[in-house]
């Protein structure tokens, strides 16, 4: 048996009452590792969405909207902690679609695709865990220059958030006072500090390589204010923010930016 159908044993033995997941979503994702493996481990591949059809039969919106939950930025991201790394590039005049899965966190969210205990569960478990040890060991140790850069990137992301956990508190602290409604409020919030999980520390770190830290802190406090005046109601404070839509943007960040240069005269 060959590596596809190796990983495409659902669909061989129709063990559809295992997954969590619908037909097409099922599909992509096997076709995703089976692909990752198929152009090498350990880097992105690029792809266009109208051959992924070809090879799976999913409609090009299906797969849009399932490689966006896979990547944690889609309507379920309870159901990835970002395993799925998306981005566009041009070739040869075409625009592709790139992929790159981290197997290690794919293994991490498996119970969330299939069900824990099911022989399907353990063939997945088995082989995607053994991906991660060859992706593992087909990435290239980092070198001195690289490691440098790495810790500068964390240096600035643990800055963003201590500036945007003070403008959290600061916020906070002015709903308490009626500040921002016009009335002091019955329930009253005390501070805390906004709790960043690996997958959105990575999330805010790639939407560093799109806005500056002002503009985030900016349309991160415009944002909570709507939360704090109940006009919007996230499951996940963080996970909103840090959404992207369908074209790979940062939406709420984008859209909450533009609210504040609207609206607010000053920080």
């Amino acid at each position: 048996m060959d590596d596809k159908e190796n990983l495409q044993l659902s669909n061989i033995l129709k063990h559809i009452e295992n997954f969590y997941l619908d037909n097409d979503q099922r599909t992509l994702l096997d076709w995703l590792i089976w692909a990752q493996k198929r152009f090498g481990l350990g880097t992105p591949f690029r792809h266009s969405l109208k051959q992924i059809e070809k090879e799976t039969g999913v409609k090009r919106k299906k797969q849009e909207k399932t490689f966006t939950e896979f990547s944690g930025n889609g309507e379920k991201q309870e159901k990835s902690n970002g395993w799925l790394e998306l981005g566009r590039t041009q070739f040869e005049r075409r625009l592709y679609s790139t992929f790159f899965i981290n197997y290690m966190l794919l293994h991490e969210c498996l119970m969330q695709y299939i069900a824990l205990g099911t022989a399907t569960f353990e063939m997945y478990d088995e082989q995607i865990r053994q991906l991660a040890e060859d992706q593992k060991k087909a990435q290239k140790p980092e070198t001195r220059r690289q490691q440098q850069e790495r810790k500068e990137r964390e240096r600035k992301v643990n800055d963003l958030i201590q500036r945007l956990n003070a403008t959290f508190n600061e916020r906070r602290r002015m709903y308490n006072n009626g500040d921002l409604t016009g009335e002091i409020p019955t329930r009253k919030y005390s501070e805390s500090s906004l709790s960043f999980n690996k997958t959105q520390k990575r999330k805010l770190a790639n939407a560093m390589n799109v806005y500056n830290q002002n503009d985030i802190n900016y349309a991160f406090l415009a944002y909570y204010d709507k939360v704090l005046k109940d006009k919007i109601h996230p499951e996940d404070i963080l996970n909103l923010f840090l959404s992207k839509n369908e074209d790979g943007e940062f939406s709420v960040i984008d859209n909450n930016l533009s609210c504040f240069n609207l609206e607010y005269s000053h920080p």
